[in-house]
């Protein structure tokens, strides 16, 4: 009776074992179902034998060889999770250096205008065609700032790169405003490159981070991350490297700031005083204090607990410790190489 009990498992077990290597295509998980299925197969034939001691036999090969599909299934599964993560900053970093491109010529047009400005002599044709085209590039800095908020909404648990990309619209919108006005200077030239070095910023983040998921593949630890990425949910892992595109884009940040305080510092020991260069001063504290309020709440965010591991005693887990842990294709745009070249 107990082997005839164990058989109906077992055909139960071999035809979930049959349905998992159909469902995954994965040769290994496949291989080894069918290994499985094989053994759960002789399994049966041993019951219907009543050979006890061979049914067992081949009952636990069968246990030996669902184990290791499992264990093939979850490293599957977690290689799947990886690439799909990887094509989404793809997509993100794709979208950010979309907008970017589409910034500098912006920014290349204006430019011309500025150098092509009629003078006062200047006919009333030829006034209005230089005004329909600055109203063009103002009409197109306009979508881009549209792009540019969408593109920060995508982002909406992320601070930092929420709040620099919302910022980068608003600075786009005054450059906006200004073509608007036709006031073609430095001033709106300055604007748009402000917000081009934003969107280079938010677009270098994230490729780092995009080599970033690639490391594990090279790595000599790989099969002791894979096992931790099974115990870790996919939005887990997306928060994870969204939190690391937060890191770098600081640095980018930070790096920036240094630049720009060396510049000032250059300029205060030309002049002999920092009198002149108060408002400057000030506007690089805020930013520097910024930028660690901005770190503050990236190390802040709550390291996830594995779903598969919850604390063996019934306890609340213990924090982890801060700091562990579209614009559309246009086939004018230049390469990402181009785009990120001084």
């Amino acid at each position: 009776r107990k082997l005839g009990e164990a058989q109906n498992q077992i055909l139960k077990d071999a035809e979930s074992a049959r349905e998992l290597a159909e469902a995954v295509e994965v040769e290994d998980v496949a291989a080894r179902t069918r290994k499985a299925t094989e053994h759960m197969r002789q399994a049966v034939e041993a019951a219907e034998r009543r050979a006890a001691e061979d049914f067992d036999k081949q009952a636990e090969q069968a246990a030996d060889a669902l184990s290791e599909a499992d264990k093939a299934y979850r490293q599957a599964e977690a290689e799947r999770t990886r690439r799909e993560q990887e094509q989404q900053i793809e997509k993100w970093l794709q979208e950010a250096a979309a907008l970017a491109a589409q910034q500098r010529q912006l920014l290349e047009r204006t430019q011309q205008l500025q150098s092509e400005m009629p003078t006062v002599t200047a006919s009333d044709a030829v006034r209005g065609a230089w005004r329909e085209r600055v109203s063009e590039v103002a009409a197109s800095q306009r979508l881009v700032v549209n792009d540019t908020r969408r593109f920060g909404g995508e982002f909406a648990s992320q601070p930092v790169l929420r709040t620099v990309l919302g910022e980068t619209a608003e600075t786009m919108e005054q450059a906006a405003d200004r073509l608007a006005a036709e006031s073609v200077d430095a001033m709106t030239r300055s604007l748009q490159q402000a917000a081009l070095t934003r969107l280079l910023h938010v677009a270098e983040a994230l490729r780092q981070t995009r080599e970033a998921s690639r490391e594990p593949e090279t790595r000599p630890d790989t099969q002791n991350e894979t096992s931790s990425q099974q115990n870790t949910s996919p939005e887990q892992q997306r928060r994870a490297a969204l939190r690391l595109a937060e890191l770098k884009l600081l640095k980018s940040l930070q790096l920036e700031l240094n630049a720009d305080t060396a510049e000032i510092d250059r300029q205060i020991a030309a002049a002999g005083s920092s009198d002149r260069f108060e408002a400057d001063l000030r506007r690089l504290a805020d930013r520097q204090q910024q930028i660690m309020r901005w770190l503050q709440q990236v190390v802040a965010q709550p390291q996830q607990q594995p779903e598969s591991t919850p604390p063996r005693d019934g306890t609340e887990g213990t924090p982890a410790a801060p700091g562990e842990g579209g614009g559309g294709e246009d086939s004018t745009l230049p390469s990402l190489d181009e785009l990120f070249s001084p």
